[in-house]
């Protein structure tokens, strides 16, 4: 299966992202100021559309697709090799392994096809461990999660262990424990766990809810 072309032309390589800091701008705004001048109608209105674009894009692009959107945003892509946080040699969109030439330069195709493949190996992985009936954007946070710390941790995590035992939310909120990088937090990481911690939670409007009393 060739997902080269399909994520990259569904939507555009912010979208993702903007939906979920749409979620956490209000959630802020809330907690912050519970006397907002605009009226809880408005508020719906805002949410529902929100959450109808990120669900048409469910729908349209599937659980790798967004993953792939939120790799693409996190990662980024590197042509030369280089070493991660945690002093990984990695290249193009956080790629590692041994078939990494160490003073080559890839091409856009080369880091495209890779993520793919990765992205793949992931599912591959992942999918056989989960237990419990998800949505397409839990799939997506928990794929995103699993390409940046490793199947060995996932499979033996007490994510994976909450959500086959039906707390999802405890599950995802357990995302928010993987944001070291040689024993130091990482910002960086700190805000990728949070978008994938809301999307994790498979319903925007319900995890508004959920942290904030409307």
């Amino acid at each position: 299966m060739n997902l080269t072309f399909s994520w990259r032309t569904l939507v555009g390589p912010l979208l993702l992202i903007t939906l979920i800091t749409l979620a956490m701008t209000i959630q802020s705004q809330y907690q912050e100021n519970r006397q907002l001048k605009r009226s809880n109608q408005a508020l719906r209105i805002e949410r529902d559309a929100a959450w109808a674009q990120l669900t048409h894009h469910e729908k349209t692009g599937g659980a790798v697709t967004l993953a792939a959107r939120m790799i693409n945003h996190f990662e980024g892509v590197r042509y030369k090799p280089y070493f991660d946080g945690g002093g990984v040699l990695s290249v193009c969109y956080g790629h590692t392994g041994n078939d990494i030439a160490l003073n080559k330069t890839y091409t856009q195709a080369e880091c495209n096809k890779w993520l793919d493949e990765d992205l793949l190996k992931v599912k591959k992985h992942v999918d056989p461990l989960i237990k419990v009936k998800i949505s397409a954007l839990t799939q997506a946070a928990i794929y995103s999660f699993v390409y940046n710390v490793g199947i060995g941790n996932f499979r033996h995590s007490t994510f994976l262990e909450k959500l086959n035992a039906g707390d999802k939310k405890g599950a995802c909120e357990e995302m928010k424990r993987w944001v070291y990088a040689n024993g130091k937090r990482w910002k960086g990481l700190i805000f990728r766990r949070e978008v994938e911690r809301i999307l994790c939670y498979g319903d925007l409007i319900g995890f508004v809810a959920s942290e904030v009393a409307v």
